[in-house]
């Protein structure tokens, strides 16, 4: 805004500072609860909102502090998660996996089946895991959920999940938009 007189309106000069926001797509909490013969339990509720180049990392290090902190289960939360970055959605699976498991197969327009297989051997835990999906689960979230399950790592509740089971490649366009090609399903 500026000041009047005269009928004209003055320029008025603020100085403006950026700062990082950081916008993560993952939310955790530790949930205490009694089990069998009165102990004292701790289930690990982690939100995964969407696989970003983040997502990973973050929920690495979540996972680590909550086994610090004596969480003996955890429910991993995907419901309406649009998906994101298939490669994210690889990485978090390994997360959770052991061994050389299958994450996922593709199948290219010959139909020629390809196994996407771990690269890394150990699970951060092997502490019972629930996964929750619904409707609204796609894309990356239906390949982490189907890789845990078809795995024996995970239990699926919810509902059935949105059925993209594409994998896409993104190319930005000079004007800001997106060409997505499906690659493989």
């Amino acid at each position: 805004t500026g000041n009047e007189s005269s009928g004209r309106i003055k320029p008025k000069e603020v100085q403006l500072s950026r700062e990082v926001i950081n916008l993560s797509p993952l939310s955790t909490a530790i949930i205490s609860h009694r089990m069998g013969g009165g102990l004292e339990g701790k289930t690990g509720y982690v939100r995964l909102a969407a696989f970003s180049q983040t997502a990973a990392a973050e929920m690495e290090s979540a996972v680590k502090k909550m086994e610090d902190e004596g969480v003996q289960s955890y429910i991993l939360d995907l419901r309406n998660n649009p998906g994101g970055l298939v490669k994210a959605g690889l990485d978090v699976a390994q997360i959770w996996l052991d061994g050389d498991e299958t994450l996922v197969n593709t199948v290219d327009r010959e139909g020629n089946v390809r196994a996407i297989n771990m690269v890394q051997g150990q699970s951060l835990t092997h502490d019972p895991l629930v996964v929750l999906v619904n409707e609204e689960s796609a894309s990356a979230s239906e390949i982490l959920a189907g890789a845990l399950h078809d795995n024996g790592r995970a239990i699926l509740v919810g509902h059935k999940t949105f059925g993209k089971g594409r994998i896409q490649s993104v190319t930005e366009l000079d004007d800001g938009s997106a060409l997505f090609i499906t690659v493989a399903k």
